[in-house]
């Protein structure tokens, strides 16, 4: 996962997360860290994922933006 300054924008693979996942539920997971921690809305994400099925992806961009906002603010790890 690629985290940059900017306006909450997700994408996975070029799509936008809403589009990329075929449920909600695997959509509000992948980016649950940008809704746990209200500041991260100002970094975009740009994820590139292969292999696995949607619900194991989703796992994994939560576990990717989560592993970066720490690594903006190391602060937030109890949070995440």
């Amino acid at each position: 996962a690629w985290l940059y300054r900017g306006s909450g924008k997700v994408t996975v693979d070029g799509h936008d997360v809403r589009d990329y996942f075929d449920t909600n539920l695997d959509c509000q997971n992948a980016i649950l860290p940008f809704r746990v921690i209200p500041s991260s809305v100002k970094y975009n994400a740009e994820i590139t994922i292969k292999g696995g099925g949607k619900v194991a992806q989703a796992d994994a961009i939560k576990l990717a933006i989560a592993r970066s906002l720490v690594s903006f603010d190391e602060s937030l790890r109890p949070m995440l």
